[in-house]
């Protein structure tokens, strides 16, 4: 029970280092630190966007049909689907970025 409270600190300390090192290697690439940004801004924007859809959905869905709640993924999350996929191929993106050779050091 120790290990989850120690693990938020680990975290919270470590997320300023962690987002120097993602800028310096986009950087060692040749794009900007603002292309970092602009990807967390999106994929965070995904995952807003996907909760309030589903929070919204299910809260209409509960109305709509009470007496069946088990039917609930059958009315169509396409929309959901295509933004998670969106979210999940920037993080891709972000992976191969993070793999290309950097500049070579004279």
């Amino acid at each position: 029970m120790v290990c989850v409270p120690a693990y938020a600190v680990f975290l919270i300390i470590s997320i300023i280092p962690s987002l120097s090192l993602l800028v310096r290697r986009y950087h060692d690439v040749g794009l900007s630190g603002y292309m970092l940004a602009l990807l967390i801004l999106v994929v965070s924007s995904c995952f807003v966007f996907i909760v309030y859809r589903v929070w919204q959905l299910s809260a209409e869905f509960y109305v709509a049909f009470p007496a069946d709640p088990d039917t609930m993924l059958e009315t169509g999350f396409m929309t959901e689907v295509v933004v998670m996929y969106l979210a999940q191929f920037l993080g891709f993106v972000n992976l191969v970025i993070l793999a290309l050779p950097g500049k070579q050091v004279e």
